[in-house]
Order: structure tokens, then C-alpha cells, then sequence
């Protein structure tokens, strides 16, 4: 068979569980993108540092609309009980949050990422696992606007640093810090996806493309996007125009053939979003999104709070690199 047609079926497979997840659970379903995309795009021949920001772009890119189906499909199942205003402000400042958080993620080495986010899910496997759920109910009407919408912007902008749609996160503090019941902050945390992970998909699809990813410079110890580092370089008047010509031709500046025809990405992508890879997972993501949310709001809360702590450790120590160091191949 095809290497190409292959590797369509198995992301159309990991469409079918990422939906089922992102409905259930109400996360992104990054716990699978994320790391399946990055080994993926290392095999095709993407540098480590760049394969993972690749898989964060393309992963928000798949949340949103997947996010969105699940979101309609929760707020059918509970009817009055979906807090509609709660989530509206949320979103607002999960948006903001997100375009914030995506600009600085694209500064930072990938490794530093995948550590932050693995010990961010042991944290949130804790917190499900000694929480006390709540059943679903119709929350009151008066709430802290501010609260929510600051909320929003803290959980957006980690979020996105870390490269997720931002379920692990939203949960959290919809559950843990707004004490909003489980299956309540399911579906907003849904809603919200929907938005922020547009807005960050967006710009990891557009400051990739404005500032290319061929080569990182390294000064002091810190990984820096080159085309930005040496244009600031070059205003302050520390290199000539007649030298960045010369380091265009070297390959550490891109230039059009570089960036075009030597890109070390794959085909038919935007910046840090590869189209093919969405495509592929959005066809069964959307769907089994669907069927996911039905599926949860037919489980207790206790219930779920426990599937969604293993969730969380599972990811974690994938993350940190456990399963790895201890040989094992989950």
C-alpha cells in the first residue's frame, strides 16, 4: 500500500478516538494528537524542535471545529442546565488568552514544553481523583463577570503555551476553581475550545509563516526564532543588508527557495499547520465528537472524574518521558 494512503487511514483512526474523546471528556483530545503528530512528523524527516510545534498548530487547527459539534451536541443533551452567559464570557477571555499564549509558545524550545505540560497533567490527575463531583444542575444567575473572563484569559494563555486546546486546562478551572460540576464544565470547556483553539491555531499558522521555520540560532543558551533574532540584530546595527543576504544563501535565513522548496516540513503546510493532517482527522473527529458527548452526560460524575484523572496521568508520564526510561511501549 501507499506510505501516503496509509498514513491517511491510521490518522483517520486516531480522528475516530480523538472525537470520541474530546466529546467525553471535554479535552482536545491532545493526549493523542499531540504526541502521535510529533513522532509522525519525526519520521517524515521534521527536526524534534519543530515537529512539536507542528503538532500543537495542527492539533488546535482539529479542536475547533471537532470542539464545536461536541459543544451542540452537550447543550442538546442538558437543555436549560448548559450555562450559556458563563461560557460566552469565558470564551472571550480564553481567546485573548490564546492568541497571547500562542505568540510566546513559538519562542520556546519544544522540549521545554512537553515538560511543562506532562507535570501540568500529573497536577490535574490529582485534583480529580480527591475532588468531591457534583451532579449536573442549573447554576444561578448572578455570577462574577470578571471572574470568569480573567479566568478565561489565565487558562487561554496557558493553554496555548502549552500547545493544547485547552480541555486539561479549562477543566481545571471550571471544576476545581469556578466549582462548576463535572459534567457542567464538560461542555463549556467545549465551548471554549471552540474559540480559542481557532484563534490559536490561527496564529501558529500565521506568525510560522511570517517568520519561517527553516533554522533556530542559539545565543546564550536560548533557542530564538532566527529571521526575528536577525532582524533585530540588523536594526540595532550589529550586521549589513549585504550580510543577510550572504547568511540567506548559507540557509540560516530563509529565503524564498529555502522557505518554499526546501521547507523541512511537510506537504501542504501553512506555517506550524499541516492541512493533510487535518483533513484527515477532522473527518471522524467531528462525528465521534458527537457521540461522545452523548455518551458522557450518561455517566456519573464520580465516574468520570476518575477516567479523566488516568487521562491525565497517562499523558503526563508519556510526556515526562517515564514510560520511555522504564522501556515500555504505551
Amino acid at each position: 500500500m501507499d506510505p501516503m494512503i496509509m498514513l491517511v487511514i491510521i490518522l483517520i483512526f486516531v480522528g475516530i478516538v480523538v472525537g470520541f474523546a474530546n466529546g467525553f471528556y471535554g479535552v482536545g483530545g491532545c493526549f493523542l494528537m499531540v504526541p502521535f503528530m510529533h513522532f509522525l512528523f519525526i519520521g517524515m524527516g521534521v527536526p524534534a524542535d519543530l515537529a512539536i510545534k507542528l503538532a500543537f498548530g495542527t492539533n488546535m487547527l482539529v479542536v475547533a471545529p471537532t470542539a464545536f459539534f461536541g459543544a451542540w451536541r452537550y447543550r442538546k443533551e442538558i437543555k436549560k442546565a448548559f450555562p450559556t452567559r458563563r461560557a460566552l464570557i469565558l470564551t472571550l477571555g480564553a481567546a485573548i488568552g490564546g492568541a497571547i499564549g500562542s505568540s510566546f509558545a513559538l519562542l520556546t524550545p519544544g522540549e521545554f514544553l512537553k515538560i511543562i505540560f506532562g507535570v501540568f497533567c500529573i497536577v490535574g490527575a490529582y485534583r480529580f481523583m480527591t475532588a468531591k463531583p457534583k451532579p449536573i444542575q442549573v447554576l444561578p444567575e448572578e455570577f462574577s463577570k470578571k471572574q470568569y473572563f480573567l479566568s478565561g484569559i489565565a487558562g487561554g494563555g496557558t493553554a496555548h503555551y502549552l500547545g493544547i486546546g485547552g480541555g486539561l486546562v479549562y477543566l481545571l478551572i471550571l471544576n476545581w476553581y469556578l466549582s462548576i460540576p463535572i459534567h457542567l464544565s464538560v461542555a463549556v470547556s467545549l465551548a471554549t475550545m471552540t474559540v480559542s483553539s481557532g484563534v490559536g491555531a490561527t496564529v501558529f499558522g500565521t506568525l510560522g509563516s511570517l517568520f519561517p521555520h527553516s533554522s533556530l540560532i542559539f545565543i546564550g543558551g536560548f533557542s530564538i526564532n532566527t529571521p526575528l533574532t536577525l532582524y533585530l540584530l540588523y536594526k540595532m546595527g550589529f550586521i549589513y543588508v549585504y550580510q543577510l543576504y550572504y547568511l540567506s544563501y548559507l540557509g540560516i535565513i530563509p529565503s524564498f527557495i529555502n522557505t518554499f522548496l526546501l521547507s523541512p516540513f511537510p506537504p501542504f503546510t501553512v506555517g506550524y499547520v499541516n492541512l493533510l493532517a487535518f483533513v484527515a482527522l477532522v473527518v471522524t473527529s467531528v462525528p465521534f465528537s458527537m457521540l461522545g458527548a452523548w455518551a458522557s452526560v450518561r455517566v456519573s460524575p464520580r465516574k468520570l472524574s476518575i477516567l479523566l484523572a488516568i487521562t491525565y496521568i497517562y499523558v503526563g508520564l508519556k510526556l515526562l518521558g517515564v514510560f520511555a526510561y522504564l522501556g515500555l511501549p504505551i
